[in-house]
């Protein structure tokens, strides 16, 4: 795979721009743009350059890796006197969109390219005749310098490919993009404004955040709807693993394996719950308070595994989405759903079936200060409606156990527990 897509790695493709006004660096700052970025200039009216920008994402053609478009759009003008319209050319306004494929990247590479366009445009206009000169006397493309941001991104993606990482847990790439694992359908819970306030009190009584809150919820909803003592998830997590990362680029370990166990192995259990073993046979692993304390804990020492990417589409995903963009015990947030499910394919039914690269994935999303939804895309072929009943019940009692009766157990029996392997997540 490295070897082909070295030779075939798409170069800088521009296009002859309809429209370039002297005044802008157009042509020269395309051509400079290096890497594996497919420029082109676009020229339409105001009101269709919405519509247009939205074809260049289309799923069923053929897309670069990355894009980098230019739209010079006119904007249309209303004459007072005969009521007509009539386009404005002094009215030329420029735009850049920049797309960037989830599969090699994330949201955080627009920000060193947009630095890179920006110095590029600063070292034009100081320039000045030269820029003229170079796009339309000499018809040459200027100097080319190398953008970092492209270098580094490109780098870290054909170190993957060739198995050079020095880190392999920071590569992220996520082949079930490209797959299709049949049909689906959504579930959404709503936590009103007294739960969230529920929720806020227990996150101080328990020293957690509010995200280590909703994750352990979440893995006591699947340890007792699944009956398994083992809850394995791929966490989308809402903050970089050191300080100074959330400003690199591409192929981060933005998705972190890991297996919470919530039998008698786990790390954060009760001492009393040892020295009354006989009194305490039914019981199948940790109490309620223990499963979250066990959650807490291993977020707190990001004990994660190592990504296995080859593995990762048949595991649970578990995405916080929050508006909060203040850091969290130093880190920096990360504000973006995990984008790898298709849109609804039958618009009109109330059904909301999906196209699924998953069996279960589960958002917590803040939709406001005291509110947060649950949105679940399962396969229906394994998890029907009757689990996702199940589910929500078991998250609605764990967090009500928590609140009135932390110290009751998780799970009843172990022969209600079952095997954990029968039962995995």
């Amino acid at each position: 795979v490295s070897w082909v897509m070295k030779r075939c790695w798409p170069r800088v493709r521009v296009g002859a721009p309809p429209l370039v006004s002297q005044s802008l660096p157009t042509a020269p700052l395309l051509c400079r743009t290096r890497g594996f970025v497919f420029a082109d200039v676009v020229k339409c009216p105001m009101e269709d350059m919405q519509s247009l920008a939205k074809s260049t994402t289309r799923q069923d053609v053929f897309q670069a890796p990355s894009s980098i478009t230019l739209f010079q759009a006119q904007q249309q003008t209303t004459s007072s006197e005969a009521g007509v319209s009539s386009t404005n050319n002094n009215s030329t306004r420029s735009f850049v969109q920049i797309n960037i494929s989830h599969a090699l990247s994330d949201g955080f590479s627009i920000y060193p390219l947009l630095a890179d366009l920006g110095a590029f445009y600063a070292e034009e206009r100081e320039r000045g005749s030269a820029v003229e000169n170079s796009a339309g006397v000499s018809g040459g493309p200027p100097q080319e310098q190398d953008s970092h941001a492209l270098q580094l991104l490109e780098k870290r993606l054909f170190d993957s490919f060739d198995g050079r990482m020095q880190q392999p847990e920071r590569q992220s790439l996520r082949g079930q993009l490209f797959s299709h694992r049949g049909y689906g359908y959504i579930h959404d819970v709503r936590l009103g404004p007294s739960v969230a306030a529920v929720c806020s009190r227990l996150c101080e009584q328990f020293n957690l955040s509010m995200d280590a809150l909703l994750i352990g919820l979440t893995a006591c909803a699947l340890a007792r709807a699944d009956q398994t003592t083992q809850v394995a998830m791929t966490l989308y997590t809402v903050s970089r693993d050191g300080p100074g990362e959330s400003a690199l680029i591409g192929l981060f370990a933005d998705w972190r394996d890991v297996v919470f166990d919530f039998g008698l192995g786990g790390s954060c259990h009760d001492n009393n719950n040892h020295s009354n073993s006989n009194s305490n046979s039914s019981w199948g692993g940790l109490s309620v308070c223990g499963a979250l304390l066990e959650v807490g804990e291993k977020i707190r020492r990001r004990d994660w595994q190592c990504f296995d990417g080859l593995k990762n589409p048949s595991a649970t995903l578990v995405n916080l989405v929050t508006f909060d963009e203040r850091p969290v015990q130093g880190f920096n947030r990360c504000q973006r759903a995990a984008g790898d499910f298709f849109p609804r394919v039958h618009k009109g039914s109330d059904r909301g079936d999906r196209k699924m690269m998953r069996p279960r994935r589960l958002v917590w999303e803040r939709n406001k200060l005291e509110e947060w939804f649950l949105g679940m895309d399962m396969d229906e072929r394994l998890y029907d409606g009757w689990w996702a009943r199940r589910f929500v019940s078991a998250l609605q009692q764990s967090l009500w156990d928590l609140q009135l009766q932390p110290s009751k157990p998780l799970l009843l029996s172990k022969e209600a527990c079952g095997s954990s392997s029968s039962g995995g997540s």
